[in-house]
């Protein structure tokens, strides 16, 4: 065989080898990504997978992908309605505030001014106590009731006089009602009731006390069941003369729950 011979020969069999090569080969498929899951077995990954990927990236969301319509709308978003929506927040709790404030301050004022006027009003009222108490008229008529030696005439002329003159004072002032004690603490006279129906109202041991010891005072607010109402009493001590300190009695006013509400309501 010459060298002519030998070249066909060698053609022909490496022709023969690339169709069987090509005849045999298995078409290569895409493959998928896969993934490991907790048993270690490679899972395929869906469409699912991949949107997840997508949006840790930062793919999935991009201004570059939306459309003219829907940017303008983020804008206008966030251009002009989180603003608007800040300030508005701002302005309110400003107002709250305000508003907090304002409420504080008017009812500091209210207390004061209430405060005030019931000082006053109270004042006014020991004032009061203090004129019937050294009043003529007031000091004979207890010293009478206070005496073992007065004749039941002599106290019954003093009560006449007491009721005449302690009576201008209830009508001028409108109270619930003002009477008088002894040396002893027993009520002598009432302007408005029995005073055997009012014996109940006889000052505590320590108002008592303390108007015999020359000092004028106010009893707590309290119920009492035959005036059937809550009451306060101003108790100022009698002497039996403006310069003795010879005590005698006790001038008393009455205020009932009606007239205290009134005092501080008043003016408003």
């Amino acid at each position: 065989m010459n060298i002519t011979e030998k070249l066909k020969s060698i053609k022909i069999r490496t022709a023969q080898g690339i169709g069987s090569a090509k005849r045999g080969a298995v078409p290569r498929k895409k493959e998928l990504k896969t993934g490991v899951d907790m048993n270690g077995t490679r899972q395929r990954k869906g469409p699912a997978s991949r949107d997840d990927d997508n949006l840790r990236s930062g793919k999935l969301f991009r201004m570059d992908n939306l459309k003219v319509r829907s940017k303008l709308l983020v804008m206008v978003v966030l251009t002009g309605l989180i603003p608007v929506l800040a300030v508005s927040g701002f302005n309110l709790i400003q107002a709250n505030r305000e508003i907090t404030r304002e409420v504080v301050t008017a009812q500091n004022i209210f207390a004061a001014v209430t405060s005030e006027r019931l000082d006053q009003y109270f004042q006014g009222r020991e004032g009061d106590g203090q004129v019937l108490a050294a009043s003529r008229i007031l000091r004979e008529g207890a010293a009478a009731f206070s005496s073992f030696e007065s004749t039941e005439e002599e106290k019954t002329q003093a009560a006449r006089e007491i009721g005449a003159f302690v009576q201008l004072t209830l009508d001028q002032y409108d109270y619930t009602d003002i009477y008088v004690t002894d040396r002893f603490g027993n009520i002598v006279y009432s302007v408005n009731y029995d005073p055997r129906d009012i014996s109940g109202l006889s000052l505590s041991e320590s108002m008592f006390r303390l108007a015999r010891d020359g000092r004028q005072n106010w009893s707590d607010i309290f119920y009492f069941s035959f005036i059937r109402d809550n009451i306060m009493v101003l108790a100022t001590p009698v002497y039996s003369t403006a310069q003795s300190e010879q005590f005698v009695g006790t001038v008393n006013i009455v205020l009932n729950q009606e007239k205290i509400n009134a005092i501080v309501h008043e003016g408003l």
